[in-house]
């Protein structure tokens, strides 16, 4: 292709990434999140993690009480402090628009990906768009995550250089990664497991010698920074990954979940119960079937159909762009120099396929962002040239402008709109019932209803009364048990 027409397909790139940016900020700081675990338990988790609201102020259910103290909450209270410092809790967005341009950033800055590019490359995955302006922390736990992944390539692909830069990309992001998503702290602490093997090796080429004390520094760094929240669940509920209850090694550990039974009830659809995780994940990257009875195809976590249905949890990476992607991953095979980045990816690709449920995209994203990463890495990065970049950069760019507009036209630009739906609409409808609750009281709701947290004190001018999320209709100590549709 001409060296013009690359110029001014470059500068239509930068253009549409400027502006995408600009609608998703716009968007993710003026419109709040009302999707149902927001509402149920995130913005809870928040204001408490960050003083906003402690317990007198809104005392959750058992339930969610023993998930916030065994969930890690990083993420949480990075939102909170955002919540608090500018007044609205869709300043916590920002969190998650922060962390995915810090992975634009290492791409452009170690792997020479132009910005415009690694923006437009992630935008046009659906559930990366959607939760840039959601309150969920997935998004932001798995481009951390990435990060890491990334920053152990580089280790492994110039062993030669000093990897300083590139550790503390990793143990940042890894550190995010493991305060913010239970289910992602083995993930992170394997890939820095990774890291620090790939640091000696390096040191044995480049040295001809390990550095012990420095080896077994980043080993004791990765204990006190990715694994306090296994070993404070270990020691107050007996059992690293608490709800869960599991047995290992003959040991049962104690928990009020099973896998099996959130499969059951919330996670798999009941024509997909009987199959093997890693076929349903493979199904749900492929999106078979998975639109079925949604509009629009995707949502927040694709779950807005019943359960009987086969799409209800599965898709969100839009199944033409994965395929494109792999399909340009494929034709670099056997290409000596890319060795490194495609043994990544593949095992990525396993142990992605056999996490517990990891047919709900939004869990693991890591996969697919690692995937986009290294097509532009196979594109753009000069360190993986070959006779066959030029192809690959010929078929990159069109992929990713098809595929963004594939997803913008399929959802209507939905997640790039603005709605202005304020924190000031939402709690509204909740002013009469506060105003009329007697000093002190204590108003409960009922079947833990996720409306609760929007008639806590800090939505309102009034202080003196107490909301309190209960599990029934009943429990001792409440003035008042309401249960709003």
């Amino acid at each position: 292709m001409p060296r013009s027409r690359l110029q001014s397909i470059d500068h239509v790139a930068n253009v549409i990434a400027i502006v995408t940016f600009a609608l998703i900020v716009v968007r993710a700081l003026t419109t709040v999140d009302t999707n149902w675990d927001t509402l149920q338990y995130h913005w809870a988790f928040a204001a408490r993690a960050a003083g906003l609201c402690d317990v007198q102020c809104f005392a959750f259910d058992p339930h969610l009480e023993q998930r916030y103290l065994a969930f890690p909450m990083l993420f949480h209270t990075a939102y909170g402090v955002l919540w608090r410092t500018f007044g609205t809790p869709a300043a916590g967005h920002a969190a998650t628009i922060v962390t995915v341009v810090g992975l634009c950033v290492y791409l452009w800055r170690r792997f020479a990906v132009p910005l415009a590019w690694s923006w437009l490359g992630l935008l046009a995955v659906p559930l990366v768009q959607i939760h840039l302006s959601a309150s969920y922390a997935d998004l932001a736990a798995n481009a951390a995550l990435t990060l890491g992944i990334l920053a152990f390539l580089r280790i492994v692909m110039v062993p030669t250089q000093s990897p300083t830069t590139d550790l503390v990309v990793a143990w940042v992001g890894l550190t995010i990664c493991a305060g913010s998503k239970l289910q992602l702290i083995p993930v992170a602490a394997l890939v820095w497991c990774a890291i620090i093997f790939a640091v000696a090796r390096a040191q044995q080429r480049r040295l001809h010698q390990v550095q012990w004390i420095h080896i077994s520094g980043l080993a004791i760094l990765g204990v006190v920074s990715l694994l306090p929240q296994l070993i404070f669940n270990t020691w107050h509920f007996h059992n690293p990954f608490y709800p869960i209850a599991m047995r290992i090694a003959g040991a049962h550990l104690p928990g009020n979940e099973t896998l099996k039974s959130i499969q059951q009830t919330m996670s798999v659809s009941t024509q997909w119960l009987d199959f093997p995780g890693w076929v349903r994940w493979l199904a749900s990257v492929l999106e078979f079937d998975a639109f079925r009875g949604r509009t629009p195809p995707w949502t927040v976590d694709q779950g807005d159909v019943l359960r009987s249905s086969p799409s209800f949890r599965m898709g969100g990476y839009f199944c033409v762009y994965v395929l494109g992607l792999v399909a340009i991953v494929l034709s670099r095979l056997r290409e000596r120099n890319v060795r490194p980045l495609l043994a990544i990816l593949a095992v990525a690709t396993v142990a992605c396929a056999l996490l517990p449920n990891s047919h709900e995209l939004r869990y693991y994203q890591f996969w697919m962002l690692a995937l986009v990463s290294a097509v532009l890495m196979l594109a753009f990065t000069p360190a993986l040239a070959s006779s066959s970049q030029p192809a690959t950069l010929a078929w990159t760019r069109p992929l990713i402008l098809l595929a963004l507009a594939g997803v913008t036209l399929m959802t209507g630009a939905h997640y790039l709109m603005t709605h202005r739906v304020t924190i000031e609409n939402l709690v509204a409808p909740t002013d009469a019932i506060v105003d009329a609750l007697p000093a002190g009281a204590t108003l409960c709701f009922a079947d833990r209803n996720r409306m609760a947290i929007l008639y806590a004190p800090m939505f309102h001018t009034r202080s003196a009364y107490h909301v309190r999320s209960i599990w029934g209709t009943e429990a001792p100590g409440c003035d008042s048990v309401i249960n709003p549709r």
